[in-house]
């Protein structure tokens, strides 16, 4: 019961860093982001700052499904306790 514990323990843990992670890292690029005009503050606007946060929150939502799909997929087809997400490497 404990190596059972131990591997659930590391997997959530993984799974939980994934999905804090990579939407940081796919949203410090701007995404679709246009930067506001420099008299209202260029990268540094509050539009330009709103896109950002609903970016992130998409990226979140968007590598929240693809993990899900990726571990049904893994678990109908493969029938082997895999957890799967998008990389980061």
């Amino acid at each position: 019961f404990t190596n059972e514990l131990a591997g659930a323990t590391a997997t959530f843990l993984t799974m939980a860093y994934i999905l804090a992670v990579n939407p940081r890292i796919l949203a410090e690029s701007g995404g679709p982001c246009v930067p506001d005009p420099p008299e209202m503050g260029g990268i540094f606007g509050p539009n330009y700052e709103q896109c950002l946060e609903d970016i992130k929150r998409q990226y979140i939502t968007s590598t929240a499904i693809g993990s899900m799909i990726g571990c049904l997929l893994m678990g109908i087809f493969a029938n082997l306790p895999v957890a799967l997400a998008p990389g980061m490497g």
